[in-house]
Protein backbone atom coordinates (compact mmCIF):
# COMPACT_ATOMS: atom_id res chain seq x y z
CA UNK A 1 0.00 0.00 0.00
CA UNK A 2 1.61 3.14 -0.99
CA UNK A 3 2.35 5.95 1.65
CA UNK A 4 0.56 8.95 2.34
CA UNK A 5 2.21 12.45 1.17
CA UNK A 6 1.99 13.38 5.02
CA UNK A 7 4.25 10.83 5.92
CA UNK A 8 6.34 11.81 2.77
CA UNK A 9 6.32 15.56 3.96
CA UNK A 10 7.31 14.44 7.73
CA UNK A 11 10.31 12.36 6.88
CA UNK A 12 11.50 15.32 4.12
CA UNK A 13 11.84 17.26 7.07
CA UNK A 14 14.18 14.98 9.00
CA UNK A 15 16.43 14.09 6.01
CA UNK A 16 18.93 16.55 6.58
CA UNK A 17 19.71 14.37 9.33
CA UNK A 18 21.03 11.96 7.18
CA UNK A 19 24.44 13.59 7.41
CA UNK A 20 24.77 13.67 11.24
CA UNK A 21 23.73 10.00 10.74
CA UNK A 22 26.61 8.91 8.15
CA UNK A 23 28.98 10.93 10.88
CA UNK A 24 28.09 9.20 14.27
CA UNK A 25 28.58 5.95 12.14
CA UNK A 26 31.86 5.90 11.87
CA UNK A 27 32.16 6.20 15.77
CA UNK A 28 32.95 2.63 17.82
CA UNK A 29 30.08 2.78 19.59
CA UNK A 30 27.25 4.45 17.74
CA UNK A 31 28.83 2.81 14.57
CA UNK A 32 27.67 -0.90 15.42
CA UNK A 33 24.51 0.12 15.47
CA UNK A 34 24.01 2.20 12.94
CA UNK A 35 26.57 0.16 10.40
CA UNK A 36 23.94 -2.76 9.89
CA UNK A 37 22.04 -0.55 8.21
CA UNK A 38 24.21 -0.12 5.54
CA UNK A 39 23.94 -3.78 3.65
CA UNK A 40 24.60 -4.67 0.23
CA UNK A 41 21.63 -6.40 0.87
CA UNK A 42 19.29 -3.74 1.17
CA UNK A 43 20.89 -1.23 -0.84
CA UNK A 44 22.92 -0.91 -4.31
CA UNK A 45 23.27 1.81 -6.21
CA UNK A 46 26.12 2.27 -9.66
CA UNK A 47 27.23 6.11 -10.68
CA UNK A 48 26.65 6.56 -14.29
CA UNK A 49 29.42 8.98 -15.13
CA UNK A 50 28.87 12.65 -15.89
CA UNK A 51 28.28 13.00 -20.01
CA UNK A 52 31.30 14.99 -20.89
CA UNK A 53 33.93 12.29 -19.11
CA UNK A 54 33.39 9.63 -20.72
CA UNK A 55 35.20 8.40 -24.03
CA UNK A 56 33.74 5.96 -26.07
CA UNK A 57 35.31 6.13 -29.46
CA UNK A 58 32.87 7.36 -32.12
CA UNK A 59 29.89 7.70 -29.33
CA UNK A 60 29.37 9.82 -26.58
CA UNK A 61 26.23 9.59 -25.32
CA UNK A 62 26.58 6.54 -22.81
CA UNK A 63 24.95 7.74 -19.89
CA UNK A 64 22.10 8.75 -21.73
CA UNK A 65 21.88 5.15 -23.71
CA UNK A 66 21.66 3.48 -20.82
CA UNK A 67 18.61 5.31 -19.18
CA UNK A 68 17.11 5.24 -21.94
CA UNK A 69 17.39 1.50 -21.94
CA UNK A 70 16.28 1.39 -18.77
CA UNK A 71 13.02 3.26 -19.08
CA UNK A 72 12.02 1.70 -22.42
CA UNK A 73 12.33 -1.63 -20.73
CA UNK A 74 10.22 -0.64 -17.39
CA UNK A 75 6.70 -1.67 -17.56
CA UNK A 76 5.83 2.02 -15.91
CA UNK A 77 7.49 4.76 -14.98
CA UNK A 78 6.71 7.62 -12.33
CA UNK A 79 8.21 11.27 -12.20
CA UNK A 80 8.18 12.52 -8.42
CA UNK A 81 7.19 16.03 -8.56
CA UNK A 82 10.69 17.04 -6.49
CA UNK A 83 13.63 16.00 -5.14
CA UNK A 84 14.24 14.67 -1.56
CA UNK A 85 17.30 15.58 -0.67
CA UNK A 86 17.49 18.98 -2.74
CA UNK A 87 13.84 19.90 -1.20
CA UNK A 88 14.97 19.05 1.98
CA UNK A 89 18.10 21.07 2.59
CA UNK A 90 17.17 23.58 0.17
CA UNK A 91 19.10 23.30 -2.53
CA UNK A 92 20.37 27.37 -4.01
CA UNK A 93 22.14 25.15 -7.23
CA UNK A 94 19.71 23.53 -8.69
CA UNK A 95 15.67 22.93 -9.51
CA UNK A 96 14.05 21.11 -6.67
CA UNK A 97 11.34 20.18 -9.06
CA UNK A 98 13.64 17.46 -10.47
CA UNK A 99 13.26 14.52 -9.01
CA UNK A 100 13.80 10.88 -9.03
CA UNK A 101 12.45 8.64 -11.90
CA UNK A 102 10.98 5.02 -10.51
CA UNK A 103 10.85 1.87 -12.87
CA UNK A 104 8.67 -0.74 -12.70
CA UNK A 105 5.88 -2.14 -11.51
CA UNK A 106 6.43 -0.62 -7.86
CA UNK A 107 6.46 2.98 -9.73
CA UNK A 108 2.66 2.63 -10.82
CA UNK A 109 1.58 2.44 -6.90
CA UNK A 110 2.88 5.82 -5.90
CA UNK A 111 1.06 7.61 -4.39
CA UNK A 112 -0.07 10.36 -7.39
CA UNK A 113 0.10 12.90 -5.18
CA UNK A 114 3.91 12.42 -4.92
CA UNK A 115 3.93 13.34 -8.80
CA UNK A 116 2.68 11.58 -12.18
CA UNK A 117 3.41 8.67 -14.08
CA UNK A 118 4.38 8.96 -17.47
CA UNK A 119 4.97 7.77 -20.55
CA UNK A 120 8.77 6.83 -21.90
CA UNK A 121 8.96 9.90 -23.84
CA UNK A 122 8.01 12.33 -20.95
CA UNK A 123 10.76 10.04 -19.02
CA UNK A 124 13.34 10.42 -21.51
CA UNK A 125 12.69 14.40 -21.71
CA UNK A 126 12.71 14.68 -18.02
CA UNK A 127 16.34 12.56 -18.49
CA UNK A 128 17.95 14.95 -20.75
CA UNK A 129 16.77 18.22 -18.97
CA UNK A 130 18.06 16.70 -15.22
CA UNK A 131 21.49 15.82 -17.30
CA UNK A 132 21.57 19.19 -19.09
CA UNK A 133 20.78 20.86 -15.65
CA UNK A 134 24.61 19.37 -14.54
CA UNK A 135 22.89 16.60 -12.46
CA UNK A 136 24.28 13.27 -12.43
CA UNK A 137 22.55 10.10 -12.95
CA UNK A 138 22.29 7.30 -10.36
CA UNK A 139 20.58 4.25 -10.60
CA UNK A 140 19.85 2.92 -6.99
CA UNK A 141 17.85 0.01 -5.78
CA UNK A 142 17.13 0.20 -1.77
CA UNK A 143 15.02 -0.54 0.71
CA UNK A 144 14.46 2.70 2.31
CA UNK A 145 12.46 3.98 -1.26
CA UNK A 146 10.72 1.08 -1.10
CA UNK A 147 9.22 1.53 2.40
CA UNK A 148 9.26 5.17 2.03
CA UNK A 149 6.89 5.24 -0.55
CA UNK A 150 4.72 1.99 0.28
CA UNK A 151 5.96 -0.24 -3.18
CA UNK A 152 7.13 -3.23 -3.92
CA UNK A 153 10.74 -3.81 -3.32
CA UNK A 154 11.57 -6.37 -5.83
CA UNK A 155 9.47 -4.63 -8.68
CA UNK A 156 10.78 -1.05 -8.70
CA UNK A 157 14.25 0.87 -9.75
CA UNK A 158 14.88 4.61 -8.84
CA UNK A 159 16.93 6.88 -10.97
CA UNK A 160 18.36 9.37 -9.05
CA UNK A 161 19.53 13.04 -10.76
CA UNK A 162 22.07 14.42 -7.97
CA UNK A 163 23.92 17.33 -7.25
CA UNK A 164 27.37 17.09 -4.86
CA UNK A 165 26.24 19.74 -2.28
CA UNK A 166 22.42 17.41 -1.31
CA UNK A 167 22.88 13.89 -2.77
CA UNK A 168 22.53 11.51 -0.07
CA UNK A 169 24.82 8.97 -1.56
CA UNK A 170 27.69 11.36 -2.44
CA UNK A 171 26.97 12.90 1.57
CA UNK A 172 27.59 8.99 2.42
CA UNK A 173 30.80 8.51 0.53
CA UNK A 174 32.35 11.23 2.00
CA UNK A 175 31.10 11.56 5.58
CA UNK A 176 29.84 7.83 6.32
CA UNK A 177 31.92 4.87 7.19
CA UNK A 178 33.85 2.58 4.62
CA UNK A 179 30.93 -0.11 4.65
CA UNK A 180 28.84 2.42 2.76
CA UNK A 181 31.40 2.61 -0.17
CA UNK A 182 30.05 -1.00 -0.44
CA UNK A 183 27.09 -0.03 -1.50
CA UNK A 184 28.04 2.12 -4.61
CA UNK A 185 29.34 0.25 -7.45
CA UNK A 186 31.36 1.36 -10.74
CA UNK A 187 29.73 1.16 -13.97
CA UNK A 188 30.27 -2.42 -15.41
CA UNK A 189 33.79 -1.37 -18.30
CA UNK A 190 34.60 1.82 -16.82
CA UNK A 191 38.38 2.84 -16.42
CA UNK A 192 39.94 5.90 -14.95
CA UNK A 193 43.52 6.82 -16.12
CA UNK A 194 46.51 9.63 -14.86
CA UNK A 195 48.60 10.24 -17.71
CA UNK A 196 51.82 12.00 -17.91
CA UNK A 197 50.05 15.26 -18.85
CA UNK A 198 49.43 15.36 -14.81
CA UNK A 199 50.67 18.66 -13.02
CA UNK A 200 49.88 18.11 -9.74
CA UNK A 201 47.57 20.74 -8.88
CA UNK A 202 45.44 18.48 -6.52
CA UNK A 203 41.91 18.99 -8.25
CA UNK A 204 41.09 15.58 -8.57
CA UNK A 205 41.77 14.68 -5.12
CA UNK A 206 39.66 17.31 -3.72
CA UNK A 207 36.30 16.73 -5.95
CA UNK A 208 37.15 12.33 -5.41
CA UNK A 209 34.32 11.58 -2.57
CA UNK A 210 36.54 8.36 -1.88
CA UNK A 211 39.93 9.45 -1.85
CA UNK A 212 40.60 7.14 -4.66
CA UNK A 213 43.58 9.04 -5.90
CA UNK A 214 47.30 9.46 -5.47
CA UNK A 215 48.94 12.08 -7.19
CA UNK A 216 52.59 11.44 -9.07
CA UNK A 217 55.61 10.88 -6.62
CA UNK A 218 59.09 9.70 -6.34
CA UNK A 219 57.76 6.49 -5.49
CA UNK A 220 55.75 5.92 -8.94
CA UNK A 221 55.95 8.25 -11.79
CA UNK A 222 52.18 8.24 -13.00
CA UNK A 223 49.05 9.29 -10.69
CA UNK A 224 47.32 5.98 -9.48
CA UNK A 225 43.79 5.91 -9.36
CA UNK A 226 42.71 3.23 -6.39
CA UNK A 227 39.95 0.04 -6.52
CA UNK A 228 37.76 2.74 -4.64
CA UNK A 229 36.86 4.27 -7.39
CA UNK A 230 33.58 4.74 -8.05
CA UNK A 231 33.48 6.23 -11.44
CA UNK A 232 31.53 8.92 -11.32
CA UNK A 233 34.08 11.14 -13.57
CA UNK A 234 33.93 14.32 -11.66
CA UNK A 235 37.84 14.11 -11.20
CA UNK A 236 38.20 14.46 -15.18
CA UNK A 237 36.01 17.34 -15.72
CA UNK A 238 37.93 19.27 -12.58
CA UNK A 239 41.30 18.76 -14.47
CA UNK A 240 42.41 22.07 -15.53
CA UNK A 241 44.84 20.28 -18.34
CA UNK A 242 43.02 17.23 -19.52
CA UNK A 243 45.68 14.65 -17.80
CA UNK A 244 42.53 11.98 -16.47
CA UNK A 245 40.61 10.21 -18.76
CA UNK A 246 37.47 7.61 -18.38
CA UNK A 247 36.91 4.88 -20.68
CA UNK A 248 33.92 2.45 -21.44
CA UNK A 249 35.55 -0.79 -23.01
CA UNK A 250 32.12 -1.53 -24.80
CA UNK A 251 29.30 -0.07 -24.65
CA UNK A 252 26.99 -2.79 -25.88
CA UNK A 253 28.86 -5.21 -23.01
CA UNK A 254 28.07 -2.45 -20.51
CA UNK A 255 24.68 -2.46 -20.76
CA UNK A 256 23.87 -6.36 -21.13
CA UNK A 257 26.36 -6.19 -17.81
CA UNK A 258 24.43 -3.54 -16.06
CA UNK A 259 21.28 -5.06 -16.73
CA UNK A 260 22.44 -8.46 -15.35
CA UNK A 261 23.68 -6.43 -12.20
CA UNK A 262 20.01 -4.83 -11.95
CA UNK A 263 18.17 -8.34 -12.71
CA UNK A 264 20.00 -10.18 -9.94
CA UNK A 265 18.10 -7.58 -7.57
CA UNK A 266 15.13 -6.65 -8.82
CA UNK A 267 12.26 -6.89 -12.05
CA UNK A 268 11.25 -3.67 -13.71
CA UNK A 269 9.75 -5.04 -16.94
CA UNK A 270 10.34 -7.73 -19.64
CA UNK A 271 10.87 -7.04 -23.23
CA UNK A 272 7.44 -6.31 -24.27
CA UNK A 273 7.50 -3.21 -21.92
CA UNK A 274 9.96 -2.12 -24.57
CA UNK A 275 6.78 -1.01 -26.72
CA UNK A 276 6.52 2.83 -26.43
CA UNK A 277 3.38 4.25 -24.78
Amino acid sequence: MSRTKHLYDFISRLWPLTRTAFRMSRQPIVGQVIQPFYSTRLHQATIIPVNEAVATGDNVALPYTLLESLAQRASARFLMADCLCRSSHDCQSHPHTLGCLYLGDGAAQINPKMGRLATVDESLAHIQTAMSSGLMPLIVHTVFDAYLLGINYNRMLTICFCCDCCCAVRNGLRLGPSKFRNIVQRLPGVSVEITTDCIECGRCQEVCHVRAITLPSQDHGLGMVSDDCKGCGECVAACPVGAIHLRVDDETQVLSQLMLRIEKRTDIGNDKSTKRV
